[in-house]
């Protein structure tokens, strides 16, 4: 992964994000809280990791029955669990697909059907053939449903060197029967020019996937987005990459687009203050659907959509400033020692 490092070491000097301001009271938006969680287990980044990131789905929640009205239920987690089930084929040919493995295939097929059906059901405006852009996509199986039944032009945002090494593996694979997967990181590695890069995003119809770190989410177009999902992210990520993630998601966002969350509804300690279910509706977005599920015990998540409705116009350091306030510092856990109760702060 020497280009990916390569690729955010230019981004973050090019973009200042080590300089002044940015450095000193905001900080990275490019880091995973959670990441350092990955460097004991570097020997996994490669086609290891697969089975790893395919066992954060263990436990099995099946459809509630609203989702179970999708048309094409049945039809897309079928194809999800004949895929994945192929993935491990192919990538581990020694490896029987045990009670496990089939346990993991099924809870991971079962999740992104369950976020097909909402969509299909209650996202009414998506057209026939979506620009989807996927926010930090994990192992890559939104891309499955997407590719295969969404007739998108899909695209895999990604900010985490582990994670995106394990999606060049499933994008590679899944792209090998249709048509081409688009590395951006690749392509800036051999010497392709930015202004280049950018005309191969606006005929994105021409690729299968297409694969953008994040420091390179500027590149993505105004208003050139159908539909964002976001599962099991957001709260996840640090101050200052939670509001990257939702000022270029909602720039990116055509007029009518929607916006798929899907976690488990609560900010999690030592990440975030940042409630970005109000902060879009604050922004001028309309909540769509919001499924009446209790977390872990209905299903994995708490699935909701937001459709934007008004121009956007903010810049990322206005939105940051008006959420977390002007001098405000989150780098360096600032922001979290702030919020202590003072008895423990001392």
């Amino acid at each position: 992964m020497k280009d990916f490092f390569n690729s955010l070491e230019k981004a973050m000097l090019s973009q200042r994000w080590v300089f002044d301001d940015r450095w000193s009271r905001i900080g990275n938006p490019f880091s995973w809280v959670d990441g350092s969680r990955m460097d004991g287990h570097s020997f996994l980044k490669q086609e290891y990791a697969i089975l790893q990131c395919l066992s954060m789905y263990y436990e099995e929640y099946e459809s509630p029955e609203v989702l179970k009205k999708s048309k094409q239920h049945d039809e897309c987690f079928n194809s999800l669990n004949e895929t994945l089930e192929k993935v491990v084929s192919h990538f581990f040919p020694s490896l029987e697909i045990d009670k496990r493995i089939k346990n993991n295939i099924k809870c991971t097929a079962l999740a992104r059907t369950q976020d097909f059906s909402f969509n299909e059901l209650f996202l009414s405006e998506l057209p026939n053939k979506p620009v989807h852009l996927d926010i930090g996509p994990g192992l890559g199986t939104h891309a499955i449903y997407s590719n295969k039944i969404l007739n998108s032009s899909y695209i895999a945002l990604e900010a985490n060197d582990y994670m995106y090494a394990v999606q060049r593996l499933i994008y590679r694979y899944l792209s090998h029967a249709t048509n081409p997967y688009y590395d951006l990181i690749n392509a800036e590695t051999l010497g392709v020019s930015e202004s280049k890069i950018k005309e191969h995003l606006s005929s994105i119809e021409k690729y299968a996937f297409f694969h953008l770190p994040s420091w390179h989410f500027s590149m993505l177009g105004d208003k050139s987005v159908d539909l964002a999902t976001a599962t099991f992210v957001l709260n996840e990520v640090s101050p200052a990459g939670i509001v990257w993630l939702l000022h270029n998601t909602v720039r990116c966002l055509k007029n009518g687009g929607y916006f798929y969350i899907r976690d488990s509804n609560k900010l999690k300690p030592n990440r975030h203050t940042f409630n970005y279910d109000n902060v879009l509706q604050d922004l001028g977005f309309k909540l769509v659907k919001k499924l009446d599920v209790i977390n872990r015990e209905d299903m994995f998540g708490i699935p909701r959509a937001y459709q934007k409705n008004e121009e956007y116009n903010l810049s990322f350091e206005d939105l940051f400033d008006q959420y977390f306030g002007r001098v405000a510092v989150t780098n360096h856990g600032g922001e979290y020692m702030q919020n202590l109760p003072k008895k423990l702060k001392a």
